[in-house]
């Protein structure tokens, strides 16, 4: 017959297996969701959106922000929208953001996180050729994605997508 010290150690064993086993878990299927998707960027280039529904009259470069207020990933990389909403832009660039949820939810989300915008819609991400959230793109005058990055960033990915901003704003 087993000891109560013995049945306490093979309880505890087994809880501390399966909290390290839900945890390791967690963080791969965290991984894989912010690196996988990014196989989806490369399609995305060379694709037309209709930036019209954002404004009669395009910039040089459009910053497409494809955003969910009920999004992991989204939140992740707010310092990123916040710091590329603040770059001075002179007319030649223009920031969009398109959020699935209602428009009044999505100007909430980014006054909340400090992001402006030139322009929020409520639309399903599909009508921008968006997959996943988060999305950025950067759409040239003619509607053109010019390049696209999915998923949460990594630094050198943020410093990339601000570089590019921060050069076609001179």
């Amino acid at each position: 017959m087993k000891s109560k010290i013995s049945t306490a150690l093979e309880y505890a064993t087994n809880i501390a297996i399966v909290g390290v086993a839900a945890v390791v878990l967690v963080t791969y299927f965290a991984r894989a969701r912010s690196t996988s998707s990014s196989a989806a960027a490369p399609a995305l280039r060379g694709a037309h959106i209709d930036l019209t529904k954002f404004s009669a009259t395009p910039a040089k470069l459009n910053v497409v922000l494809a955003l969910s207020t009920t999004c992991h990933f989204c939140e992740q990389d707010t310092d990123l929208y916040r710091d590329l909403s603040q770059i001075p832009t002179t007319g030649k660039t223009r920031i969009f953001a398109v959020f699935p949820q209602r428009a009044s939810d999505a100007a909430l989300y980014l006054d909340q996180h400090g992001i402006r915008v030139d322009s929020v819609r409520s639309s399903a991400l599909s009508d921008y050729k968006v997959s996943a959230t988060p999305t950025v793109l950067l759409v040239d005058a003619s509607g053109t994605v010019a390049d696209a990055w999915v998923g949460s960033l990594e630094g050198n990915q943020k410093s990339r997508v601000l570089d590019e901003v921060r050069k076609a704003s001179r």
